[in-house]
């Protein structure tokens, strides 16, 4: 048989190999995810644990591929058979009782995403030869109903209409049906109420009415809207009062708005937000229910204290540094008003140091923090050995929305020999650390969606006599989007360079490199670039690119699958025809209740001889972008 024409191996140039995932990632940030007919997880060869037990359970749809995945998985989870397939009837007809009790649970189902002449039947059928009994259920959706005439009524205390459309409460008639944005806007209705200070808006019904005859579902909603109001006194207490260690002072100046200002529900659970933030409480609790006088609504919060020090552990393992920990020890509100110091620890085969922290915040701004900070480390590579004291004062800000920025000075003095040059030298660099991110991911840990971008550069001058000066820039952008409930797939890309100075001006551990966890798996620390013999030589700029598929499995399990690509440059501009390298692998992944731990093996596929290692292995918890 002749190969597909797709598996022909073709010349790709060294250029297209990088710029072809930064084209896909910025298609998967900036475009919504395709619906897939599918779920890969059903797919997969070995078969989940759903097709598994004493008995396994089937959606026969007819006709197939008439329900979506967001369907079939709905179904499955509403199923008591599908849920207790571990558990063994003691006979076929109470397998089939099992099914028949499913059957009006299912059509609940199908009838809160618009099939409302969608029938159920469960079918119980015998073990094939070496397998188990199947417990079937044939599905026939009919067609689906879209939503029709949406009225909203909001009476005001005396009396008056309040005019609301459907488009502001998230309906929009003629979409498919779904109830629960049936009832997500009954929700929204009265945020918005609340939002245009009426504290006391509440819904009184939902009425949904199905026109079988128009194939469609009309929505009535009808709301009172209560007074309006303004803000009062806002109080502050806790089981046992405000801990005196706490400057209530500070709290209340985390408090957005004046007495008197028109009420808006979001400005409550903004003041919620930010008392959290402060790290000082284990809960915040508004409390909006007093009474309305003369107009006003006193606001309560009820502030549940946590420990103000704090020591958390760490560890990884790659098998570029192997064994990895560190020790953090805090205390949150180390001057009363949530300043926070912070001293760690941490070290591996090759790097060690201590770090000392310190945060104000609130400094010269509402959303600003001040953040001093005294690094030391070591590090021992094959590019060099290196002994740093960094020192360094920020300012921080936060402008709502995942956006912020930071702009700095520092200090860095460090003692290196640098395996390349074969020389030893003490340098001392003035600098000024400027950045710009965005993030919009669910999660930091294990993110399903969104993206974030770090624009990152800084101006270097050396302080002990060699007149040396450049400027360091580093840019990358990570997308996750999720096309089904079970399958996440991301894309990373960055982009590093210094200008202004020679290869041979930049210090040994300013320069770039590629290579290693975080950068690219397959390859050691630092190795994917030009090499003189066992050194990496590092460069001027630096590019990467990553690709990851993450599948969800039952349970509390997870698989990876990636490809990732990279290089070092000698020069501030990255040369297109040197090497490329990349490397692949796959991973796993047990998801808990902080985050998931991880576990991934890479190989590298442009492997030279004598210099890269046959896989390498990775362990840590989060995913790596």
């Amino acid at each position: 048989m002749r190969p597909h024409p797709a598996s022909r191996r073709a010349a790709v140039r060294p250029w297209a190999l990088w710029v072809l995932p930064w084209v896909a990632l910025c298609a998967l940030a900036c475009c919504p995810p395709p619906a897939l007919a599918v779920d890969p997880a059903d797919l997969l060869p070995f078969g989940l644990p759903s097709a598994q037990g004493a008995y396994a359970v089937e959606l026969r749809v007819d006709p197939a591929g008439a329900l979506s995945p967001e369907v079939l998985d709905a179904l499955l989870a509403a199923s008591q058979a599908h849920a207790r397939r571990e558990d063994e009837p003691q006979s076929p007809a109470l397998l089939l009782r099992r099914g028949r009790d499913d059957e009006p649970r299912l059509a609940g189902v199908l009838r809160a995403f618009g099939y409302f002449q969608a029938g159920v039947r469960a079918l119980a059928e015998p073990a094939a030869r070496g397998g188990v009994p199947v417990l079937a259920f044939a599905v026939q959706p009919g067609p689906r109903f879209a939503l029709g005439e949406v009225t909203v009524r909001v009476r005001t205390p005396g009396g008056e209409p309040l005019p609301v459309t459907p488009k502001a409460i998230g309906l929009s008639p003629g979409r498919p049906y779904r109830a629960d944005e049936a009832d997500e806007a009954g929700r929204a209705l009265v945020r918005l109420l609340a939002e245009e200070g009426r504290p006391r808006a509440r819904l009184e019904a939902l009425d949904l009415t199905a026109d079988h005859a128009a194939r469609a579902v009309r929505a009535e909603l009808r709301a009172e809207a209560g007074p309006l109001a303004a803000f009062g006194a806002v109080l502050l207490h806790g089981p046992e009062g405000i801990p005196t260690e706490v400057d209530e002072a500070y709290l209340r100046g985390l408090i957005p708005w004046q007495e008197g200002e028109p009420y808006r529900a979001s400005l409550v659970e903004r003041a919620r937000e930010a008392l959290f933030a402060t790290g000082l409480f284990a809960r915040v609790e508004p409390d909006t229910t007093a009474e309305i006088r003369d107009g006003r609504l006193d606001v309560a919060f009820t502030l549940t204290p946590r420990l103000e020090r704090t020591v958390r552990l760490g560890a990884s393992y790659t098998g570029d540094f192997g064994a990895g920990a560190s020790a953090r020890w805090e205390h949150r509100n180390i001057l009363g008003a949530g300043e926070r110091l912070a001293v760690t620890l941490r070290g591996d085969r090759l790097r060690r140091g201590a770090e000392l922290e310190f945060r104000k915040p609130r400094v010269l701004g509402q959303d600003q923090d001040l953040v001093a900070r005294l690094d030391s480390s070591r590090e021992r590579s094959d590019a060099y050995t290196n002994s740093a004291t960094d020192l360094s004062a920020i300012l921080d800000r936060q402008f709502g929305g995942g956006l912020g920025a930071s702009a700095g000075v520092g200090y860095r003095y460090s003692h290196q020999r640098d395996a390349t040059l074969e020389t030893t030298d003490a340098t001392g660099f003035t600098y000024l650390p400027l950045s710009l991110r965005l993030d919009t991911r669910d999660s930091v840990l294990d993110p399903t969606r969104g993206f974030a971008v770090t624009a990152a550069g800084a101006p270097f001058w050396d302080t002990l006599g060699s007149d040396t000066r450049f400027w360091r820039t580093r840019v990358s952008l990570g997308a996750v989007a999720s096309p089904t409930r079970r399958l996440a797939l991301g894309l990373r890309g960055a982009w590093g360079s210094i200008q202004g100075a020679d290869f041979d001006e930049v210090p040994a551990d300013l320069r770039l490199y590629a290579g290693g966890g975080g950068s690219v798996r397959g390859y050691a620390y630092q190795r994917a670039g030009e090499m003189d013999g066992e050194t990496p030589l590092g460069g001027l700029s630096v590019l990467e690119c990553s690709a990851e598929a993450r599948l969800r499995l039952e349970g509390d399990w997870g698989a990876v699958a990636f490809l990732d690509g990279g290089s070092a440059y000698r020069d501030a501009t990255p040369d297109m025809e040197q090497d490329f390298f990349w490397g692949a692998g796959v991973g796993l992944r047990y998801f808990t209740g902080f985050g998931p731990l991880r576990l991934d093996v890479a190989v590298p596929l442009n492997r030279r001889h004598g210099v890269d290692d046959a896989f390498q292995v990775y362990a840590g918890i989060g995913q790596t972008f």
